[in-house]
């Protein structure tokens, strides 16, 4: 596996990383931080 992007904080507030497999396949890592909306559970 190869870093294709390293870590950084995404202008959402997303932390994004590449990485790319033997086969080329592009694998994208996100961490959603804490406080972050997508943290937050709107069911009823």
């Amino acid at each position: 596996m190869s870093i294709a992007r390293e870590p950084r904080r995404e202008p959402w507030g997303l932390h994004e990383m590449h990485v790319t497999d033997p086969d080329g396949i592009t694998l994208i890592f996100v961490e959603v931080p804490e406080g972050h909306p997508l943290r937050t559970d709107t069911r009823a």
